[in-house]
């Protein structure tokens, strides 16, 4: 089975946004109900520990000194997933791929008066060669990557 690099790269960031959004609904309402903060000043105090400003305390209790911890240890954590999503996507080049798969797509939107030629084996190959405004459609993921390293307008079925 393929992975897209653009859809890995789309659910990684997906899931980091979705744990910070968590994180701050989670660290206000928990603020508001440990210190019985406004919404305000909940959000406000959340803000800055997941970003590890952390200038104001106003733990007064053991729980909400606890809670922040969680917090704080959490929001760190999604802060390295984040990063290392990022991290991984360069280093593997897919952030490459799927630049390059961007520009193809912007290619086959372009073409005009073309042939479909669905299959690139031994006998795809040959018509291809003959014709010039191709567009390949291929299921075999080994010979689509390799298509796609050498920049062939195509598709994948």
């Amino acid at each position: 089975m393929k992975i897209h690099p653009e859809k890995f790269l789309r659910s990684h960031l997906s899931v980091s946004i979705a744990i910070i959004v968590v994180l701050i609904l989670s660290g206000t309402a928990g603020y508001m109900l440990l210190e019985s903060l406004t919404p305000l000043d909940a959000l406000y105090h959340t803000v800055i520990t997941i970003s590890t400003v952390g200038f104001s305390d106003i733990a007064t209790k053991n729980e909400t000194r606890i809670f922040t911890i969680i917090l704080l240890l959490l929001s760190v954590a999604s802060f390295y997933y984040f990063a290392g999503a990022i991290a991984e996507t360069l280093i593997a080049g897919r952030l490459f791929e799927v630049l390059k798969l961007r520009r193809m797509e912007d290619a086959l939107e372009k073409v005009q008066d073309h042939v479909i030629l669905c299959g690139y084996g031994d006998v795809g190959t040959l018509l291809a060669e003959k014709i010039e405004e191709v567009v390949v459609v291929e299921k075999n993921d080994a010979r689509y990557a390799e298509l796609v390293k050498e920049g062939a307008p195509m598709r994948q079925r």
